[in-house]
């Protein structure tokens, strides 16, 4: 989504040398119309990054989305962009395929038209999987977002345009 990229071009301009670590089916996009960054990398599967920073790799079966994994001391944060491929599936990766177990997930989760059914399940499998705090954000969905609150308590973070989390 261009919601989630129109700031590149922007970066590259004030810092030029900036290394873009982009998913691997964008970076095919971008290269095809001559609007791919210098210092950028192609990511497909799980692998990390640079110091505490991780990726999740795009080959997801449902939809081609990274996420950013964040190692921490108290485990791992999981930062989405819409979550097209599942927040369980991205969560899943991330403990098998780069042995990080996510503590906390920020991020949309593109749940705004997911039953509350639905919603509670995925919740409660997050849970089990071992989240502990959550922020969803944009397309969520209102509906999903008022579930997820009520199934994570206290671990529910309000997210929200200019909103500032502090990873430690």
């Amino acid at each position: 989504h261009g919601d989630h990229t129109a700031g590149i071009p922007w970066i590259i301009e004030i810092n030029p040398s900036v290394l873009c670590y982009l998913p691997a089916s964008y970076a095919e996009q971008l290269k095809a119309s001559g609007l791919l960054p210098p210092n950028s990398k192609s990511v497909k599967k799980p692998s990390h990054l640079y110091g505490p920073f991780y990726s999740t790799g795009d080959d997801f079966v449902a939809f081609r989305e990274q996420g950013l994994v964040i190692k921490t001391d108290y485990g791992g944060v999981l930062i989405t962009g819409c979550g097209h491929p599942g927040v369980v599936a991205m969560v899943r990766v991330a403990e098998k395929e780069l042995g990080i177990k996510i503590h906390t997930v920020i991020g949309g989760l593109h749940l705004m038209s997911t039953s509350e059914e639905d919603v509670e399940l995925i919740a409660a499998n997050l849970k089990e999987m071992g989240v502990k705090q959550i922020c969803p954000t944009h397309c969520t969905g209102d509906k999903s977002i008022a579930a997820i609150k009520a199934s994570f308590g206290d671990g529910y973070i309000m997210g929200g345009t200019g909103k500032e989390i502090i990873i430690q």
